[in-house]
């Protein structure tokens, strides 16, 4: 028998943990999403582990803020029609996660029966929304380790610099050196621009626009010759100094700032970026939150189609910013990313679904929002 950690002993197989048990990391939600068949992630001891808590960002969320926006979000997911479920006219079941302009986890809770790996990516999009909108996100990018790959013998080839193979791209590409923040923008918490999942995903993709061969490839993107799910651009380039170090535990002094490992409470993640530390999503279903014109964190959904997502994070969001009426909500228009139309193709900010809602004829439920 293979020995597999967590799954066998060596010599037989360990039995299974049942779903939303505590034991098992997932439980059924509490009071703050009392009535919404919601469930969290919990410690050993049963104990909520991202409760709803207030940023410690200046003009950043509170926990009732947080809370609520949870709490809409999840109601939109319990209305919503899934995409990638059968019999037809199933419930949408998704992760949802919201984060500060820091990247920390704000609040997270699931649906029942959502993908697991939700969980993550979900988190991956809440933070990549926030990241590409901050105005230091160019600065953060640049002050990254060269990116090195492993080369024939399984030692790390030559590293190349994330801001001269993406930042200074991006912003050519756009015409503005400001995208990403930066030059001609102020050092504060908000960048130039709003820029949601979707909108990174636009420019992530072999060809611009996606799907039209031919054309060139976006610039957070490899050209498509050197394209492969396994090698994507900046989304694996993000990550791929600390995937090295699992692979070879290659602690060489010339590479000790890449990879020294760091004592738990201070590791970087799988980025050595705090705001990005569990990796960037390049898929939809992720928004930036406001309050006026303040970055002040984002919110992000996976599990089920992508449109579904972008709904569930964009409307949520703001069918809390009404209910509340405190400050906060989706980008004001005049920021978004949809105002962008590199080579004459205009970004996406977000796509709701057609018929998006069980049992009701609603449609255009995110136009004017």
């Amino acid at each position: 028998m293979l020995s597999l950690f967590a799954f066998t002993n060596g010599a037989t197989i360990v039995p299974g943990t049942a779903f939303g048990t505590p034991a098992s990391g997932i439980a059924p939600a509490g009071a703050d999403y009392a009535g919404l068949d919601a469930f969290v992630l919990v410690d050993d001891l049963g104990a909520p582990r991202y409760a709803p808590r207030s940023s410690s960002v200046a003009q950043g969320l509170t926990a009732a803020e947080a809370r609520r926006i949870m709490q809409e979000a999840l109601t939109v997911a319990n209305r919503a029609r899934a995409q990638i479920r059968r019999p037809t006219n199933s419930q949408a079941r998704v992760s949802i996660s919201v984060v500060d302009t820091a990247g920390t986890v704000l609040a997270l809770a699931r649906t029942r029966d959502a993908p697991v790996f939700g969980l993550d990516v979900a988190l991956q999009k809440a933070r990549s929304a926030n990241f590409f909108s901050l105005s230091t996100a160019a600065q953060q990018l640049t002050a990254l380790p060269p990116v090195r790959y492993l080369g024939p013998t399984g030692t790390p080839q030559a590293g190349f610099s994330i801001g001269s193979s993406y930042v200074a791209p991006t912003r050519a590409f756009f015409g503005r050196d400001d995208f990403l923040g930066g030059a001609g923008v102020p050092v504060n918490a908000s960048g130039p621009f709003a820029i949601s999942a979707r909108a990174i995903g636009n420019i992530a993709r072999p060809f611009f626009p996606d799907g039209v061969d031919g054309t060139p490839h976006g610039p957070f993107s490899k050209p498509f010759a050197a394209f492969s799910p396994f090698s994507d651009g900046l989304q694996l380039d993000m990550a791929n100094n600390q995937i090295t170090q699992v692979l070879t535990a290659y602690l060489s002094a010339d590479a000790a700032p890449i990879l020294e490992l760091r004592p738990e409470g201070s590791n970087l993640g799988c980025t050595r970026n705090a705001a990005t530390r569990n990796g960037i999503q390049i898929f939809p279903g992720g928004v930036p939150i406001y309050r006026g014109n303040v970055l002040i964190g984002a919110i992000g959904v996976s599990g089920d189609g992508v449109d579904q997502d972008d709904m569930i994070a964009f409307l949520g969001l703001h069918n809390a910013a009404v209910a509340l009426n405190t400050g906060f909500g989706n980008a004001p228009p005049a920021i978004r990313a949809d105002l962008l139309v590199p080579d004459n193709t205009r970004l996406r900010y977000v796509q709701c679904p057609q018929g998006p809602f069980l049992n009701s004829t609603e449609q255009n439920v995110c136009e004017g929002k």
